[in-house]
């Protein structure tokens, strides 16, 4: 198959198909190891994955048995992250831009 081809909606339904390469991707692009490190820095309790791939609850799911594999082998106990989509999905960028407009804007009539 020509790379060229891929897109997102392919290569999802390339894992669901159990493709194994795919498969692999999958298991590279969710590691859960970035987001550990991110909590123990920033003490999160949880994490909101957002674009066109949230929409793929088969992400999610990865991501956090990941994280769950990493607290169980951890030796002592700590809060655990809990990943989740953002409400808006693919929009969440676009609305978080508006709003960012929208408070600039006003801070510039207010001036």
């Amino acid at each position: 198959m020509d790379y060229h081809e891929l897109d997102g909606l392919k290569i999802f339904e390339m894992i669901e198909q159990g493709d194994q390469d795919a498969c692999e991707a999958l298991d590279e692009l969710a590691t859960a190891r970035g987001l550990y490190n991110l909590q123990c820095v920033l003490d999160y309790e949880k994490i909101l994955i957002g674009g066109g791939i949230s929409q793929q609850p088969l992400l999610i799911q990865k991501i956090q048995a990941e994280l769950d594999k990493i607290y169980q082998a951890l030796p002592f106990a700590i809060p655990h992250v809990q990943v989740e989509t953002c409400r808006y999905y693919n929009d969440s960028n676009l609305i978080g831009a508006l709003y960012n407009f929208l408070i600039i804007n006003k801070e510039m009539e207010d001036e």
